[in-house]
């Protein structure tokens, strides 16, 4: 009930549950009100249950069915992470795992470690059949194929025994390129999720069009043996400096791919410094770069091409080593890192883009006006 015809001065909420616990905040409302004041708890200070909120969700979310880890329908988040610096927090599996890339009708590996009692009973407890299946790569988690086959092996790695699964990609659902995750089912153990890639046959060409390359100025590439479809083939370019520093291409503002043309930009008059998008000179200095790409549905290439005309490096001054060799220029990249799967509600998700604003309770537009609930679980700052 909304009460109008009031202008209090104080107002005062007490727990239904325990009536000594109480709060007062006193309102500016008017000049007898007096200075608006921080709530005070008269009890002992209690962090809230739940948040509460009525906000914009998109159509296609909302009823979109989305499953948990174990293939059920999920109905509620498992954890909803809000990180004001928007650092994904949150890991796929604690388990350990490395995937081998299958080529299109090949063959992927996923290899787990095999050391301790703990990890040969689990390998050992997943049956022969109908413990696998496949499913989509994102939040939703649809299960692709019930009844995967595969089969069950060891090899040596650098002198210990590890286990594998080998799955055939010659299956139902599992013949296309890109990526997808396999839901791995023990004997009494939960279900966990694992990442996998289906590479294509050919490995893509990048073939410089400049007869020179010239430091600050753009480049260009014929790119040949990759299909660019709907989504962006690319999920992350890696430019490797003479200096052996390693930097991390920003999607648009350092590089773009239409059709078959590659961009490496270096134009430091484009666009605006006050985005953050303004150009950068990428290539700098004289000597070899080598122009990393990675493919959502192909193999990683290097491209090699050398400056001549650039500056010299100082090596006096270099002071790349192997722990900051690294070096990210804001990425656009919603890849997480060890298992690289994406997930929902991590990193932003107070913050729902719809791409329209037009839409209504009645859901005639793109999103549609609902509560959203959250569990409060406060993290120790300590």
């Amino acid at each position: 009930m909304e009460v109008s015809s009031l202008n209090p001065a104080e107002v005062k909420v007490v727990s239904k549950a325990d009536n000594k616990l109480s709060q007062s905040v006193k309102l500016n409302r008017d000049a007898d009100a007096g200075e608006v004041v921080a709530p005070v708890l008269t009890a002992e200070a209690k962090s809230p249950k739940y948040i509460i909120g009525y906000g914009k969700v998109a159509v296609w979310d909302y009823y979109l069915s989305n499953y948990d880890d174990e293939g059920k329908l999920r109905y509620k988040p498992k954890t909803t992470t809000f990180d004001l610096n928007l650092a994904a927090t949150r890991k796929v599996t604690e388990k350990p795992y490395h995937t081998v890339p299958a080529v299109e009708e090949g063959n992927v590996e996923v290899q787990f470690n095999y050391t301790d009692e703990a990890d040969k009973t689990w390998f050992d407890r997943i049956p022969t059949t109908g413990a696998l299946q496949l499913v989509s790569d994102n939040e939703n988690q649809t299960t692709l194929n019930k009844e995967l086959v595969y089969t069950k092996s060891f090899k040596e790695h650098h002198g210990k025994t590890v286990a594998v699964l080998s799955v055939s990609t010659n299956q139902s659902n599992f013949r296309s390129r890109g990526y997808y995750r396999i839901r791995i089912k023990s004997a009494d153990s939960k279900a966990i999720l694992v990442r996998v890639k289906v590479e294509g046959k050919e490995t893509p060409e990048f073939l410089l069009k400049e007869p020179s390359v010239q430091s600050g100025k753009n480049l260009h590439f014929a790119v040949k043996n990759v299909v660019v479809g709907l989504e962006n083939p690319v999920e992350k370019v890696e430019l490797i400096l003479p200096t052996g520093e390693i930097r991390t291409l920003r999607y648009i503002s350092d590089y773009f791919m239409f059709n078959d043309l590659f961009v490496l930009y270096n134009d430091v008059t484009r666009a605006k410094e006050e985005d953050g998008s303004k150009g950068v000179n990428n290539i700098p200095y004289n000597g070899n770069y080598t122009l990393r790409v990675h493919f959502n549905s192909y193999k990683t290439i290097d491209k090699v091409f050398k400056v001549t005309d650039g500056k010299d490096i100082d090596k006096k001054n270099n002071n790349t080593t192997a722990g900051n060799k690294v070096v990210a220029l804001g990425a656009k990249s919603s890849m997480l890192s060890v298992d690289g799967m994406k997930f929902d509600a991590v990193a932003g998700a107070s913050k729902i883009s719809t791409g329209s604003d037009s839409g209504s309770a009645g859901g005639g537009g793109k999103s549609l006006s609902r509560q959203h609930h959250f569990q409060h679980r406060p993290r120790c700052q300590c």
